[in-house]
């Protein structure tokens, strides 16, 4: 073969391989874009199955104390709001709870806290916020909320978990009433309210100024394509 037939034959490789690694990669794109949009899978939240619960503590022993609210809304509650992700779903999620709807199982307390503290804590006993983003501007195992209290807003860190196997998105962790929520007046009300029952075998009554709050919000996953 002639050193000009040799270069002809080399520079028609050349061709036919570039052509091949080019056509390779819009294969390439091509599969990624049909793996992109085949995903079918939108999120919307379970309001019948969502939990919202708070813990209070009285004593020096720091005793527990259980409650939940039982009324609440979102601007996620209708089927229509749905999302294609999970953080898409949280972030922006706009709550309000009825503080007036708390259940601990104890109808005397229930309305001393309804009396003497929420009605003091939130304005027509509503708890209103917002839900930030995970993994924005905080770490993706916490989440920023922000709390409207007498249009005041309140920015508070909590713990953030969605647990892909059980399909259930759990927020928690505590509220310093007096430094985080300005809860100062709600406070000594439902401490002078309950002096006495709050005393302990030592005989010193404690009213503690945190509250931890656990939400367990389960995740319905619907896939368009049914």
């Amino acid at each position: 073969m002639s050193m000009y037939s040799k270069s002809k034959y080399l520079i028609l490789c050349l061709i036919i391989c570039l052509f091949a690694c080019n056509n390779n990669h819009e294969v390439s794109k091509e599969k990624v874009l049909s793996v992109q949009n085949n995903n079918t899978s939108f999120y919307t939240l379970d309001k019948k199955n969502t939990k919202i619960i708070w813990n209070g503590y009285k004593t020096s022993d720091k005793v527990k104390v259980v409650g939940f609210f039982t009324e609440f809304s979102t601007n996620r509650d209708i089927l229509d709001s749905s999302f294609t992700s999970v953080l898409d779903l949280v972030s922006g999620l706009e709550f309000s709870i009825n503080s007036s709807s708390s259940s601990s199982g104890d109808p005397m307390r229930d309305g001393n806290l309804r009396e003497f503290f929420f009605k003091y804590l939130t304005n027509d006993f509503k708890i209103i916020g917002v839900l930030g983003r995970p993994g924005s501007k905080c770490p993706s195992d916490s989440i920023d909320v922000v709390f409207n209290v007498f249009d005041i807003d309140y920015k508070i860190r909590f713990g953030y978990n969605y647990n892909i196997k059980n399909s259930l998105i759990e927020i928690r962790g505590p509220i310093k009433l007096e430094n985080e929520f300005g809860a100062v007046r709600a406070y000594n009300a439902i401490h002078e309210k309950c002096y006495d029952l709050h005393k302990g075998a030592d005989g010193v009554s404690v009213t503690w100024k945190e509250v931890d709050i656990h939400i367990k919000v389960p995740v319905i996953i619907f896939d368009r394509s049914l």
